[in-house]
């Protein structure tokens, strides 16, 4: 696990180990057990890392790495979990290997498979890997976009790359608000152009697409993109042999967990109380044999969501050892632009903030990996709407989504700037037509949430909440061959009699605590945000954006005197909280 920097230009004056290492200090805390730089193709390529020693924290495992006599160089940031069963196949066909890593078996494979070895992997990963014969740079990014890879392409001049963007401004790239991405989340709330996923809130700024990779000639710098991998939703009615699914689906949750685990640093667990983290965590006791797994969970005593009681019923079922954080109002709106910073774009509620502060607590307790279970209600249909109205009438509910953020804009219209409408309000990003299948099945629906809808943010979040500590994530839910084997099972398997998760709860009906195996709530670390939203930092917070945003010609002045309207932390609002995410593009 690293974090990653480069630079591949026409002009070599343009690449410089100062640079690089400017690059790589902007994520130093994403890697903060080491770096490394190189530089070649005289001197028009250069590449940097930042070393979260994970797998073989051995010296042999510092990047970046080289193979084959020095053909190929490789920055990576990422596991990859099946690389003792791919290491196993190379050698058994002849190849050598003097590291532990699982990045010399990537490196390996690439050599034997090129582009093709992506099919091979399991794991989460973004990497860049120089081939010196073929005179390219190779890029990928994984199957849901766990890991992060950001670039700007100047086609004919310069390349540049990042773990995060701010890696890329460091390397010379201007920082400008990309104004289009801007409306939109002011008027619509929308985070991601599912239209054109690249996009970021950064003009000039791309990320490479979930399931894509990249090549980039480093002869004229002339780049081809292309996707790798993705799925088709099943059909949602038709048979299930229930006792058969039920044991495909404990086998590969089973083998997820297990090749998760594989680590030579402490592996813990964040713990909300709900389903599916009590899951992995029974998950983990059986394939580890231990009973002092350390889980991290954040507490709001006194707040009627908080999930104490359900926390210390899962630790204490499966003798976990519980480090509990409590995040309070003060603190986040203290902490909000260091949060911001590390995110680098807008972001949902200040449950980010909770999360922020479980993974701070994790690195306290000297523990590296986390087992995590985001991805389970995409795959499941976790979300109580879909229980709560049975998936047809959640589906039928979500079509006026587009008019009631249509007349949201109506009612925010007055305080936007009329240029600022004028300029970037004619694109709109709202999912469009070809997005229509999300509505005619259960199935359609859980394939949009997976690869166009909201998990893309929560990944986000996870990655640079955890990373922002030095700590790596870990998501079992989001195994490729259990996405594929749930999106090919009818909705029953899914929702039935209005429970969600249908399946998860009848394949380890014996092996949870009842209460936390019968609940039909989700809550996760949701803070108390409309109390914090009154208090007084809160308010110095939100003058302070509003003016920013007036000064940069987005809002106005009229804002001013717009009063808060407190908001839960997953509720509609008056814009208070979007203003305050607005202004943190301009900090």
């Amino acid at each position: 696990m690293c974090g990653i920097a480069g630079l591949l230009s026409m002009d070599p004056g343009d690449i410089s180990l100062p640079l690089l290492k400017r690059m790589t200090d902007a994520i130093a805390h994403r890697g903060p057990d080491g770096e490394g730089f190189w530089t070649g193709e005289g001197g028009r390529i250069g590449l940097g890392s930042r070393r979260l020693s994970v797998i073989d924290t051995s010296e042999n495992g510092k990047q970046p790495m080289q193979y084959a006599g020095g053909r190929y160089t490789i920055v990576y940031n990422g596991e990859i979990y099946n690389y003792r069963e791919l290491k196993k196949g190379l050698i058994s066909e002849g190849f050598d290997f003097r590291t532990g890593t699982d990045t010399e078996v990537l490196l390996a494979l690439y050599h034997k498979k090129k582009a093709e070895c992506l099919g091979d992997l399991d794991g989460m990963f973004s990497f860049a890997l120089y081939d010196a014969e073929e005179h390219c740079l190779f890029c990928a990014r994984d199957r849901f976009g766990e890991k992060p890879f950001f670039f700007t392409h100047e086609p004919g001049k310069i390349f540049r790359f990042g773990s995060e963007m701010k890696a890329v401004w460091a390397g010379g790239y201007p920082r400008q608000v990309n104004g289009k991405m801007l409306y939109n989340y002011l008027a619509y709330g929308l985070l991601q152009n599912v239209q054109h996923p690249s996009e970021t809130f950064y003009q000039g700024i791309y990320r490479l697409e979930k399931g894509h990779a990249l090549t980039i000639s480093t002869r004229d710098l002339t780049l081809r993109k292309r996707p790798y991998w993705g799925l088709e939703p099943g059909e949602d009615e038709g048979p299930m042999e229930e006792e058969e699914a039920r044991e495909e689906f404990r086998s590969l949750m089973q083998r997820s967990v297990q090749r998760r685990l594989r680590s030579d640093v402490p592996v813990g667990e964040d713990l909300s109380g709900g389903l599916d983290s009590t899951l992995l965590l029974h998950l983990m006791r059986t394939s580890l044999g231990a009973t002092n797994i350390p889980v991290f969970s954040a507490r709001f005593p006194g707040f009627p969501l908080d999930e104490g009681p359900y926390i210390r019923e899962a630790a204490s079922a499966f003798g976990a050892e519980l480090h509990d954080c409590y995040p309070n109002g003060i603190e986040c709106w203290d902490q909000w632009e260091k949060v911001f910073y590390h995110q680098e774009e807008p972001f949902g509620s200040a449950g980010i903030y909770a999360q922020f502060k479980v993974m701070q607590t994790a690195r306290e307790a000297g523990v590296t990996v986390l087992i995590d279970g985001q991805g389970a209600d995409e795959i499941l249909a976790g979300y109580p709407h879909y229980g709560r109205r049975g998936w047809k009438g959640a589906l039928e509910s979500r079509l006026p989504g587009v008019a009631r953020r249509l007349r949201r804009l109506r009612a925010n219209r007055a305080f936007l700037n009329r240029d600022f409408g004028d300029a970037y309000g004619k694109e709109c990003f709202l999912p469009g037509r070809k997005f229509d299948y999300r509505f005619k099945s259960l199935n359609g629906a859980l394939h949009y949430d997976i690869f166009h809808g909201g998990l893309s943010d929560l990944l986000r979040y996870s990655d640079r909440n955890a990373m922002a500590h030095g700590r790596e994530v870990r998501l079992p839910f989001l195994d490729h061959e259990l996405v594929r084997f749930m999106l090919r099972l009818p909705a029953v398997a899914k929702i039935r009699d209005g429970q969600t998760k249908y399946l998860l709860r009848e394949a380890y009906a014996k092996a949870l605590p009842e209460s936390i195996l019968q609940r039909t709530d989700k809550v996760g670390f949701e803070p108390p945000q409309r109390l914090w939203m009154t208090e007084a930092g809160f308010a110095d917070r939100i003058r302070e954006a509003k003016g920013h945003l007036i000064k940069e010609g987005i809002l106005t002045a009229s804002a001013l005197r717009k009063p808060v309207e407190p908001k839960d932390a997953y509720g509609r609002g008056d814009g208070s909280w979007e203003w305050l995410m607005a202004s943190g593009l301009y900090i």
